[in-house]
């Protein structure tokens, strides 16, 4: 995937998470890169997701 609302392809690829699983190294969106695509949306889950979303990252901040 090379467009999703919200954010640039170039910023997120730079900030990506990379995991290995069985062996393949695959991409994730970051998780800040993950709210501001959902913020775009406009959609009532992904504005919930927001929520949620928020609350992992103030909790990661504390830490």
């Amino acid at each position: 995937m090379t467009h999703i609302s919200g954010v640039k392809y170039d910023e997120a690829d730079q900030i990506k998470i990379t995991a290995e699983i069985e062996g393949l190294q695959l991409p994730f969106i970051h998780y800040n890169n993950l709210i501001k695509n959902k913020q775009s949306s406009g959609r009532l889950k992904d504005l919930a997701d927001v929520e949620y979303l928020e609350k992992i990252k103030k909790y990661k901040q504390g830490l």
